[in-house]
């Protein structure tokens, strides 16, 4: 139908997932460039808090000799160490997304 109304125009035939592929192209960039980033950030903040805790236990080192001096089993031990690092996570977590986002529009 084209070829005829307009026998000079230029028509470009591509197939439909040809088309819908390049249509997606920059998003998935976007999304890739996204996710390297997140991860980046992960692994970062898994390594702040892996320093701030071994920091801490280090610190801590002669109360953990003594209280297993006095008992506590190494289980015991390695609950605080876990509690003390669940308590650092639940503070960091909310303070990170503070302040709240403003909408736009």
């Amino acid at each position: 139908m084209v070829p005829s109304a307009a026998p000079t125009a230029a028509v470009e035939t591509l197939p439909l997932a040809k088309r819908v592929a390049e249509s997606m192209d920059q998003p998935r960039f976007a999304m890739t460039v996204l996710v390297s980033f997140a991860a980046l950030a992960f692994a970062l903040a898994s390594i702040g808090l892996y320093g701030v805790l071994s920091y801490g236990v280090s610190q801590r080192r002669r109360e953990f000799d003594v209280r297993a001096a006095l008992g506590a089993s190494p289980r015991d031990l390695v609950a605080l160490v876990v509690r003390e690092a669940l308590t650092v996570t639940a503070t960091g977590s909310p303070s990170a997304s503070w302040p709240p986002r403003q909408r736009r529009g």
